[in-house]
């Protein structure tokens, strides 16, 4: 039988958008290693081979200087040297459609990314909050009589 208590796990379902806690310190070692082996997966996932993805980044970014060494050291997790700029990082982003590297970018903010419509799920929730509140607020506005003085 399924718990309604929102505070006891499931063992077999993960929620779609959890609640993260910001990390403390940032630890720049494990944020280019997580970063670099995410982009390196969405590399070798992908259709493109990387010299296609390298000139379609390269046209995005209106540069013929940008080759496949440079995509091939931004995702490498040994090359603690090269860091991908974040116009560089959106043009991949862009050119992968791996839009979860934002997500993973953000993570240890406590941040979630949402796409598009997504937005609309937190609205709903914010509302509905809001809705319980007042409706709260009624409740108890309503539980003691109101003395009518008018008309006696």
């Amino acid at each position: 039988m399924l718990s309604n208590n929102p505070k006891q796990k499931d063992l077999f379902r993960k929620p779609l958008y959890e609640s993260r806690e910001p990390v403390l310190a940032i630890d720049p070692d494990r944020f280019h290693l997580r970063m670099k082996t995410a982009m390196s997966a969405s590399l070798r996932d992908h259709d493109l081979d990387r010299h296609e993805i390298a000139n379609e980044m390269a046209r995005i970014l209106g540069s013929d200087s940008f080759s496949k060494g440079m995509l091939d050291n931004y995702c490498s997790p040994s090359k603690h040297d090269h860091d991908i700029s974040l116009l560089r990082f959106k043009a991949f982003v862009r050119v992968t459609g791996e839009n979860s590297l934002w997500d993973l970018a953000v993570s240890d903010d406590g941040l979630i990314m949402l796409e598009g419509d997504e937005a609309r799920f937190a609205e709903i929730a914010r509302l509905e909050q809001e809705k319980r509140g007042i409706a709260k607020q009624l409740t108890m506005l309503r539980s003691s009589p109101v003395p009518v003085k008018r008309g006696k």
